[in-house]
C-alpha cells in the first residue's frame, strides 16, 4: 500500500479502534474503510483541480451533480428549462402558456430527462462561478477604495492641527480634500463609519471658523491683503470668514457676490467703476503701388 497522510485515515483509525470493543459488529474491516478515505479524498482533488482549472469536462456526472448541489446550483430542470428544449421539437405550440400537467405530457412524449445533462451543469457552474469570482473581485475593490478614502480623510484631519488664520490657503485645500472623499465614501461605507468621519471633520473645521472669528474685521483684512483677495476693503467679516474657511460653494457664491455689490456701488459714486475700452478699428492696410515699366 502506498503512504498516504495520516489525516486522511483519521476517521478510519477512530473506527479501527472501535473494532477492538467487545460489541464490535461491522461488516468492513479498517483496510476497506482506510481505502474510502483514500477514494474519497482523491475525488476531492480532482474536483477542486477541475474547478481551478475551468475544465469540468474531466468530472463525472456524479461528480458535477455533487459540485453543483454544494454551490446551490439545482440538479433538477426548471419549467424553463423544459421550455427551451422543447422550443425547437414544438415551435407551433404557446409553451409559456401550458399548465404543469399540459406540460409534462409533451416532456414525456419527447423523453426529456427531469435532470439537467451535464452539459447544462457545467454551463450553470462556469457562469456560477464567475459571478462568485466578480463579486469577490468586486468587493476586495471596494475595500480598497474605502480603505484609500479613509486614509485620505486621516491624512487632511491630521495637517489641520496648529494652522493659523493666516494659513487658510493651506486649511482650505485640505477642508476640500477631506470634503470630496466624505461625499465619495458616503456610499461605500457604513453610515454609523461615515459619521464618525463626518465629526471628525466637523469638530476640526468648526475650530478653524472660531480662530478666523477671534480677529476683528480689521484683522481678517490684513489677512485677505496679504492673500490678494479680489476687493477685500469692502468685505465684511462674516463674508471673510466665509472665504477663507468654506467649501460650500453656494455660500462661496454669496459671500463674493456681497462684496461685489458693495464694491460696485462704491465704485459708481466716486466714478471709478471700469468701463470697457470699445474695440479699435483695424487700420486699412495700405499696399505699395507698382508702376509698370515703359
Amino acid at each position: 500500500m502506498m503512504r498516504t497522510s495520516t489525516h486522511i485515515y483519521a476517521w478510519a483509525l477512530a473506527i479501527q479502534a472501535a473494532t477492538k470493543q467487545p460489541d464490535y459488529d461491522c461488516i468492513l474491516v479498517p483496510s476497506e474503510i482506510a481505502d474510502m478515505a483514500t477514494k474519497k479524498h482523491g475525488e476531492s482533488v480532482k474536483i477542486g483541480k477541475a474547478v481551478s482549472e475551468g475544465d469540468f469536462a474531466k468530472l463525472t456526472m456524479k461528480q458535477l451533480q455533487k459540485l453543483a448541489q454544494t454551490n446551490s446550483v439545482s440538479i433538477a430542470r426548471t419549467k424553463k428549462d423544459f421550455i427551451k428544449l422543447l422550443k425547437p421539437l414544438e415551435p407551433d405550440v404557446d409553451l409559456e402558456s401550458l399548465k404543469g400537467t399540459q406540460l409534462k405530457v409533451i416532456i414525456k412524449k419527447h423523453k426529456i430527462g427531469a435532470l439537467r445533462s451535464k452539459d447544462e451543469l457545467i454551463a450553470l457552474l462556469k457562469k456560477k462561478i464567475t459571478e462568485g469570482a466578480k463579486e469577490k473581485v468586486g468587493k476586495e475593490l471596494a475595500e480598497q477604495q474605502i480603505k484609500i478614502l479613509k486614509q485620505k480623510i486621516t491624512l487632511h484631519l491630521n495637517q489641520l492641527p496648529g494652522l493659523q488664520p493666516q494659513d487658510f490657503k493651506l486649511a482650505l485645500n485640505h477642508f476640500n480634500k477631506i470634503s470630496d472623499s466624505l461625499s465619495e465614501a458616503k456610499n461605500l461605507i457604513p453610515e454609523t463609519d461615515w459619521l464618525v468621519l463626518k465629526k471628525q471633520y466637523d469638530f476640526a473645521h468648526n475650530a478653524f471658523v472660531q480662530q478666523l472669528n477671534s480677529l476683528n474685521a480689521g484683522q481678517l483684512k490684513k489677512i485677505a491683503q496679504k492673500a490678494k483677495l479680489a476687493h477685500y476693503q469692502w468685505a465684511a467679516k462674516d463674508d471673510l470668514v466665509v472665504l477663507m474657511s468654506s467649501s460650500d460653494a453656494s455660500a462661496i457664491k454669496i459671500a463674493k457676490n456681497n462684496i461685489e455689490v458693495k464694491w460696485a456701488k462704491w465704485a459708481e459714486k466716486h466714478g471709478k467703476k471700469k468701463v470697457k475700452p470699445s474695440p479699435s478699428k483695424p487700420k486699412p492696410k495700405i499696399t505699395p503701388e507698382v508702376k509698370s515699366k515703359p
